[in-house]
């Protein structure tokens, strides 16, 4: 249920967005680029970075679609499951385990970040590069769970699995055009003549 009076029932990531008309478009155009934009990472591995940590936050609804882009990505689905169980017996290449060691501690205990908390990353051979996208894609989680948590989204599982193949398959650009699309339908409903009875005068709703 919402967490909003305003709006009864089920609230999904759409109806946030319509929320927030004025950044909508660009935040999910900023995905394309951290999700889908050049990085040491292949789209794939930063989609089980932001999963896993969704996962850790609590935020189901994150998780779970981007969990299936994951897979649809060629992410196999066991590994969800064990990583959360069990990151250092997990069946991820070692060279990844490091940096999902710094982003679970990034994400449940970013006060006591330390300078050291790279160097597993450095060891394992990637670049600082991975570190930056690491920091960012995490960082991305975390808002888009407390954003989801927040205001108690839901959605049926069938509804994020479907999601998160599509979002494999087509990236982020439709996501925001749709984004758009649906404000300006918004803005278009607030802009029509309200018809009133005999005797009283139209207005057009701001």
């Amino acid at each position: 249920m919402s967490i909003l009076k305003s709006r009864p029932g089920r609230l999904g990531l759409r109806d946030i967005f319509g929320l927030m008309p004025e950044h909508a478009e660009n935040v999910v155009r900023y995905y394309e680029s951290v999700m889908r934009g050049p990085s040491p990472f292949t789209p794939a591995e930063r989609e089980l970075i932001y999963s896993y940590c969704a996962a850790i936050a609590g935020c189901h609804y994150a998780h779970t679609s981007h969990k299936e882009c994951a897979i649809a990505l060629g992410i196999p689905r066991r590994v969800f499951g064990a990583i959360l169980d069990d990151l250092d017996a997990a069946p991820v290449r070692p060279k990844l385990k490091p940096i999902l060691r710094f982003a679970r501690k990034l994400t449940l205990a970013p006060g006591v970040m330390e300078l050291g908390d790279a160097a597993p990353i450095y060891a394992a051979g990637w670049p600082e590069r991975a570190v930056v996208d690491t920091i960012v894609v995490t960082s991305l989680t975390a808002w888009i769970s407390r954003i989801l948590t927040g205001f108690c989204a839901s959605a049926p599982n069938a509804v994020h699995r479907t999601a998160g193949k599509r979002l494999a398959r087509h990236g982020y650009i439709p996501v925001a055009l749709a984004v758009r699309e649906q404000i300006a339908r918004a803005r278009d409903a607030g802009r029509r003549p309200v018809k009133r009875r005999r005797g009283a005068v139209s207005a057009a709703t701001p």
